[in-house]
C-alpha cells in the first residue's frame, strides 16, 4: 500500500517537473526570438478644421452673338457644347447680294471718274475762252460749278464703295474669345435678322464656383487661397482658388457669397454642382498614423509597446486627416505604436523595433 503511494506521488513529481521545463523553455524561445516590428510615436500636430461649402460652377462672361447684316446662313460651323477659340469661324452668311452692292459702287465710281475728267477738261477750257474773252464770267462760273459736283460725286461713290466693303468681314461672323457655344438658335439656311441673337457663348477662361460660408468664419479666407474642388460625378478633383470675397451677409442664411476661380476651366462646364472644403481654423491634435489601426474581434485599436511588449489598446477616433487619424481617446503622446503589425501579432508577446522610431509631420 505505502509502495503504491509512493509510486504515484514520484509520477506526478515528474510530470509537473516536466511541465514546469516544457513552460520555461517556450518563455525562453518566446524571449530569445521576439517578434520583429516598425513603431512609430503617437504626437501633437496643429489640424486644419474644415467646413464643406456646395455650389456650382458659372461663368463670369456670357457673349449673345448676333450679326449687323440680313442675309441667308450659308455655314453654321458649331454646335453646343464646341469649345472656340479666339478668331475662330462660328458663321458664314450669303454674300452674293453684297458683292452685287460692291459691284454697282464700283461702276458708279468708275462713272464718276469720266464725269469728272470731262468737267475737268471743259473747266480748262472756259478758263482759257475767259481770259481771251470769248466767254462771259457767268459761263465761267458754271463750268466750275459742274466741276465741283463731279468732284462730289467722285467722293460720294468711293464711299458708298467703301461702306459696301466694311460690310464684307461681317459676312463671316468669329468667335471674339476662347469660349463654349452653349446655346445655337439657328440652323445653316436660316436667315440672320439683323440684331436676333444667333449663338450664345460662355467664356472658359472666366468660369468660377460659386458657394457660400457662415459669415462668423469669412475671416479665414484670403484672396488667393488654393483648394481642391470635388465636383460631383468626377473622379478627379480640380484645382480652385479663391476670386472673390463678397463681405455682405445674407439676411436669411447668415452667410457671405464665396467665389474661386478654376485653374483648369477646360475640363469642365457651367452649371455643375461640387463642394470645397474650406480651412477655418487649426487645432491642435493628437495623432496616429493610419497603418497602425486595426480592428480585433469587433474593436478598433492599436498594438501599444510597453516594457517590449505588444499590448493591444482600443482606440476612439474622429477623422482623417492625411496619413493619420485623430486620436479622441485611449493613447497619450509619445506612445509608441506598432504600424502594419502582423496577423499573427498577439496581445502581450515580446517586439523588438526593426527601425529608429519617427513620424512624418503634416
Amino acid at each position: 500500500m505505502l509502495r503504491n503511494y509512493l509510486a504515484l506521488l514520484f509520477a506526478i513529481t515528474m510530470l509537473l517537473a516536466c511541465s514546469d521545463d516544457k513552460h520555461s523553455e517556450l518563455e525562453k524561445q518566446q524571449v530569445a526570438d521576439p517578434t520583429s516590428v516598425i513603431l512609430r510615436d503617437v504626437f501633437y500636430e496643429m489640424v486644419p478644421r474644415y467646413y464643406s461649402a456646395t455650389g456650382y460652377t458659372s461663368v463670369s462672361r456670357n457673349i449673345e452673338i448676333s450679326t449687323s447684316q440680313s442675309a441667308t446662313i450659308n455655314v453654321l460651323s458649331v454646335n453646343e457644347g464646341d469649345l472656340v477659340t479666339k478668331g475662330e469661324l462660328l458663321i458664314s452668311l450669303d454674300e452674293s447680294e453684297l458683292l452685287t452692292s460692291i459691284r454697282q459702287a464700283e461702276s458708279a465710281m468708275a462713272s464718276a471718274r469720266i464725269r469728272l475728267k470731262d468737267f475737268e477738261h471743259d473747266l480748262r477750257n472756259a478758263t482759257q475762252l475767259e481770259a481771251k474773252r470769248v466767254i462771259t464770267v457767268d459761263q465761267l462760273r458754271k463750268s466750275q460749278v459742274q466741276h465741283q459736283l463731279a468732284e462730289a460725286q467722285l467722293e460720294q461713290a468711293k464711299s458708298e464703295l467703301e461702306r459696301q466693303l466694311a460690310r464684307k468681314p461681317y459676312h463671316k461672323i468669329e468667335s471674339p474669345i476662347d469660349a463654349r457655344v452653349v446655346k445655337r438658335w439657328v440652323e445653316q439656311g436660316d436667315l440672320a435678322v439683323i440684331g436676333k441673337p444667333l449663338l450664345q457663348l460662355e467664356a472658359v477662361d472666366g468660369l468660377e464656383f460659386e458657394t457660400a460660408i457662415p459669415a462668423k468664419w469669412v475671416n479665414s479666407l484670403h484672396i488667393g487661397d488654393s483648394y481642391s474642388l470635388i465636383i460631383h460625378n468626377r473622379q478627379e478633383p480640380m484645382k480652385a482658388r479663391v476670386s472673390q470675397i463678397v463681405n455682405s451677409v445674407d439676411r436669411v442664411t447668415q452667410t457671405c457669397q464665396v467665389k474661386l476661380s478654376l485653374l483648369e476651366p477646360r475640363k469642365i462646364e457651367a452649371g455643375l454642382s461640387g463642394q470645397v472644403d474650406f480651412i477655418i481654423a487649426k487645432d491642435k491634435h493628437l495623432l496616429l498614423e493610419t497603418t497602425a489601426l486595426i480592428k480585433r474581434a469587433g474593436v478598433f485599436g492599436v498594438f501599444r509597446v510597453e516594457d517590449s511588449k505588444a499590448i493591444f489598446t482600443p482606440v476612439n477616433f474622429e477623422r482623417k486627416w492625411q496619413s493619420y487619424y485623430v486620436v479622441l481617446s485611449g493613447l497619450s503622446e509619445k506612445d509608441k505604436v506598432v504600424v502594419n503589425p502582423p496577423t499573427s501579432l498577439r496581445d502581450g508577446e515580446i517586439v523588438v523595433s526593426i527601425e529608429a522610431d519617427k513620424h512624418t509631420q503634416g
